[in-house]
């Protein structure tokens, strides 16, 4: 049974970075484009795309710790580390994505509702202009890209 409970982390792994990689396309690319409303649509599309992000999440950590479990993995170190940086980077990209997102949205138009729209303030008409140029979502690939590379070194290798 083990290879299969594995398979659901993998699976799971990889609809998270599927989904989650159609968003850091899209934070990279905002950066290049200049129209409210092509920026408009990508972050819709971004958005679309988080659906998948929880459900590949919810599978790989229903995998992974099953596997934790058959595997008889929980007396090592390594599984810890693993699932300390991903519980550190979840909250970090989080903490750094939401509100600058849930903005840039209100900012871009796609959101509409008074209370969202409330919840983030006067608007000044060149802020997107401004949020585009920010260097936060490279911050973000990055935090995210090493901290997918450390656990993946971890699960591999299983150094401790």
């Amino acid at each position: 049974m083990y290879p299969y409970i594995v398979l659901l982390h993998v699976i799971g792994a990889f609809i998270f970075a599927l989904a989650h990689g159609v968003s850091v396309a899209v934070a990279l690319r905002l950066r290049g484009v200049e129209s409210r409303e092509r920026a408009a649509a990508l972050l819709e599309l971004s958005g679309t795309a988080i659906g998948g992000l929880y459900v590949g999440l919810l599978l790989l950590l229903v995998g992974g710790v099953w596997a934790g479990f058959a595997g008889d993995h929980w007396g090592n170190l390594w599984i810890w580390v693993a699932l300390g940086t991903l519980v550190v980077i979840t909250v970090a990209m989080y903490a750094i994505a939401t509100p600058f997102y849930g903005r840039m949205r209100a900012v871009a138009g796609v959101t509409t509702d008074p209370k969202q729209l409330a919840r983030y303030g006067d608007i000044a008409p060149d802020e997107l202009d401004r949020m585009r140029a920010s260097t936060r979502p490279i911050w973000l690939a990055v935090i995210g890209g090493v901290g997918l590379l450390v656990i993946v070194w971890l699960m591999v290798v299983k150094p401790f």
